[in-house]
């Protein structure tokens, strides 16, 4: 199947970085400029979602709009110029495939005249340690079935899902329309982190001395050294740890050890001195400041409308920093409301407690009655 391929898991991805491109180009426009551009924001939608999730590809169409730098551009300003109606839009590109390739290929940048990147190199198959490094963070993210492809050159998020979003060897992310969210706001990132593990692991340098010739130097600040070790034959990735050097910097002391790349950056920082401890919150306490946020979010009908945003923003920016899991805003209200109902609960026992002792003290008439 052509989704299988290699040549195909690129074409997504390029259609995607160009979605991703013009979206990313749209705040910079004026109120004035985004009316203009109605047509075009809706037709580019349109064309995103077609490519990637409507369209059943064949080959030579995979290897025409290959050729390309901006494939969705030429779908959407086609759409757009030629009708808006979908059954009309595919005539026209499997008409223009066919019978009319000339006039699109002189009218749209073709990748051929793209110069190229500085220091670029065809990609080799992704390395071992950056497959383990990707199902390690995948698993984590709650994706263990996680699975890489030689032939296809891609890493599947879910393989018996093909169209759940992939990561290429290059490190871009595929993904159809559905799944966009998961894509940008779990899968992307987490490519990210490996890409930049895996370009800080390449850079270092062994660590010459006795007792950890296994280790490289990530980073070193002061007294401070951030190493990690090759850990995936264990099925963990790397292995962090961040040390002090002893007093003549023939050795190393008090080793914090971890398998998460930004809790070892964290780490690494406060012990340097480069972020002071207080500014640092621990996992727990990320916790039940997001959780009361949502909590106020979800219960303040009284908040106006900047500080609204303001904390949703807050929310969003410790729930993704400290990579916590969605809010239960039954369990978070519950949490919130637990402590007042404990005292309200506590005092009225104490009241019922008190009446019941005055009645006791209460004496009695002759026929032994209150």
């Amino acid at each position: 199947m052509i989704e299988e391929t290699a040549k195909y898991a690129e074409l997504i991805a390029r259609i995607n970085m160009n979605y991703d491109d013009f979206m990313a180009s749209l705040p910079s426009q004026s109120k004035q400029g985004l009316i203009d551009m109605a047509n075009k924001i809706a037709s580019t939608g349109y064309a995103h979602e077609y490519l990637t999730a409507m369209h059943g590809y064949d080959e030579a169409e995979v290897d025409f709009f290959l050729r390309f730098q901006n494939p969705l551009e030429l779908v959407a300003r086609e759409w757009e110029v030629r009708s808006n109606n979908i059954e009309d839009m595919i005539y026209t590109i499997e008409r223009d495939i066919n019978e009319n390739q000339d006039h699109l290929l002189t009218r749209y940048p073709l990748m051929s005249d793209k110069p190229p990147e500085q220091g670029a190199v065809n990609n080799p198959a992704m390395p071992e340690l950056k497959q383990h490094l990707l199902k390690y963070e995948l698993a984590r993210a709650g994706f263990p079935k996680t699975q890489y492809d030689p032939e296809s050159g891609r890493m599947h998020v879910d393989p018996g899902n093909e169209r759940m979003p992939g990561i290429c060897d290059n490190g871009d992310v595929f993904y159809n329309a559905e799944y966009r969210d998961l894509a940008l706001n779990t899968v992307r990132p987490l490519a990210n982190k490996v890409n930049e593990v895996m370009d800080a692991w390449d850079r270092a340098s062994p660590l010459d001395y006795e007792g950890v010739p296994e280790f490289r130097r990530l980073a070193e600040y002061g007294k401070t050294v951030l190493a990690a070790r090759d850990d995936s034959g264990y099925g963990h990735g790397l292995h962090f740890v961040t040390w002090e050097y002893n007093f003549d910097r023939t050795g190393f002391h008090h080793g914090h050890y971890t398998t998460d790349y930004e809790a070892a950056k964290e780490d690494f920082a406060v012990r340097a001195g480069l972020m002071p401890r207080a500014k640092v919150f621990t996992p727990e306490q990320a916790a039940e400041v997001r959780n009361a946020l949502e909590f106020m979010l979800n219960n303040n009908g009284a908040l106006k409308s900047d500080a609204e945003t303001a904390l949703k923003d807050i929310s969003a920016n410790i729930t993704a920093g400290y990579g916590l899991p969605p809010v239960d805003i039954a369990q978070s209200a519950e949490q919130a409301l637990k402590p007042k109902l404990d005292d309200l609960l506590g005092a009225a026992d104490k009241k019922i407690k008190a009446q019941g002792e005055q009645k006791s003290d209460k004496p009695r008439n002759n026929r032994g009655e209150r």
